[in-house]
């Protein structure tokens, strides 16, 4: 009934690792060539069974360059590779991932898979300016039998006035459709457009690695208005066959 409180529902989630706790092997190697006002800067590390700050790794591999440094052609790239991994309580098999900068704008690329049944991948662009600014141009979330992909590039900006979300819309291979656009603001009223259709609630759950029962289909569309201390969402709804256990 409406005002009834919904009742508990038990999770199973990982062990939590202590943030004071710290452990593992760490091996780092490289070679700097040039001057101290333009030097390059190569070489790699390893990190074994390393435990940090609440986080896990079992294996993690990285190259790094970093070259015509301290100079304007200054560039850096990146390559990571780990497995077995758990980041702020959530596990990965396996991590692959790719940077590259030159001031300002830069490119990352990150590939996650966890089991037979998730895998994402994103790319994108980034300026790190005084407004900053990512843009998305590839990204997928596989869920078991679900693929949610970005409809069109989408760009996000943060600066000292907030975050702007700019048309992020992802559709999936069953009819779902997630869209996003507004202004969040540090401060003043939030305008955020926000839009569900056909969106399978058990992606919800796998997507956090959650074995909490969700199932159901949720059609939604509204806007988040107000102050980010007092927001307001105003909406209309709908949930086909939805059930929790």
């Amino acid at each position: 009934a409406p005002g009834r409180p919904m009742p508990g529902i038990a999770a199973s989630v990982p062990p939590t690792l202590a943030r004071s706790a710290l452990s593992g092997q760490v091996y780092a190697a490289g070679v700097i060539r040039g001057n101290l006002r333009n030097f390059d800067l190569r070489g790699r590390l390893t990190a074994n069974d390393v435990v940090m700050r609440g986080n896990a790794i079992e294996a993690l591999r990285a190259e790094y360059a970093w070259t015509d440094a301290r100079t304007s052609r200054s560039t850096i790239a990146v390559g990571v590779e780990g497995s077995d991994i758990s980041l702020r309580g959530f596990a990965f098999d396996t991590l692959q991932g790719r940077l590259s900068y030159r001031r300002p704008t830069g490119e990352i690329q990150v590939a996650l898979r966890q089991g037979d049944d998730r895998d994402y991948s994103l790319r994108g662009f980034f300026v790190a300016a005084t407004r900053r600014e990512v843009r998305v141009s590839d990204l997928a979330l596989r869920l078991d039998t679900t693929v949610w992909t970005l409809a069109r590039p989408a760009v996000v900006h943060w600066h000292a006035a907030g975050v702007e979300v700019h048309g992020v819309e992802l559709r999936s291979n069953t009819g779902g459709v997630v869209y996003a656009n507004g202004m969040l603001p540090t401060e003043g009223n939030a305008n955020l457009v926000l839009d569900l259709r056909q969106f399978q609630l058990a992606d919800v759950a796998m997507f956090l690695q959650s074995d909490v029962p969700l199932s159901g289909i949720l059609t939604a569309r509204g806007v988040l208005e107000g102050s980010m201390r007092d927001p307001r969402f105003r909406r209309a709804r709908g949930l086909v066959n939805g059930e929790y256990k």
